[in-house]
């Protein structure tokens, strides 16, 4: 990522930091609060853990990218299949005049789906970063989606509201 934007590591890891809305601790602050004065006014290191290097938090936010890059991943997965599912289960039968609502979702969200897959796939790094900046939550809110259908409301019609709508 540092070189794609022309960042130096550690401006990189800030930038991921931040597109992932993950807190990144003032390393000054915890650098002067990891002293204190002594009897005497002079300054004695507290035994505390270290500010992380710029590495370490590289390796904190490329961690987090994973669990990011995983969790899209299953839930895109789960919503393929259920949409393959969608497509058999809900398809008009001879002589109907109306589709189920969940058939043409299978219809219309099932080559899309595919697509975002390959990225996090297949991708390149570049490729699977901005797919997680711009659709990451999007991703997250169908798989709240896909829970609540599973958890019972099929009665209701589940995904009836459209919340879903990826980008072509």
């Amino acid at each position: 990522m540092s070189k794609l934007f022309g960042l130096s590591p550690y401006e990189a890891a800030k930038k991921i930091a931040a597109d992932f809305n993950v807190p990144v601790p003032d390393t000054n602050a915890k650098y002067k609060s990891s002293y204190k004065a002594n009897g005497s006014g002079k300054k004695q290191k507290l035994k505390k853990d270290s500010p992380k290097s710029p590495q370490q938090k590289q390796m904190e936010m490329e961690r987090e990218f994973e669990r990011w890059r995983q969790k899209c991943t299953i839930i895109l997965s789960d919503y393929l299949h259920l949409l393959e599912d969608w497509r058999v289960r809900f398809a008009p039968k001879e002589g109907e005049d109306d589709w189920n609502e969940h058939f043409m979702e299978a219809l219309s969200k099932q080559t899309v789906t595919e697509y975002y897959l390959d990225v996090l796939l297949t991708g390149t790094l570049e490729e699977q970063l901005q797919f997680i900046a711009d659709k990451g939550e999007e991703v997250i809110r169908l798989g709240t989606r896909m829970e609540q259908y599973r958890r019972g409301n099929q009665e209701a019609g589940g995904f009836r509201d459209g919340s879903y709508e990826p980008a072509a």
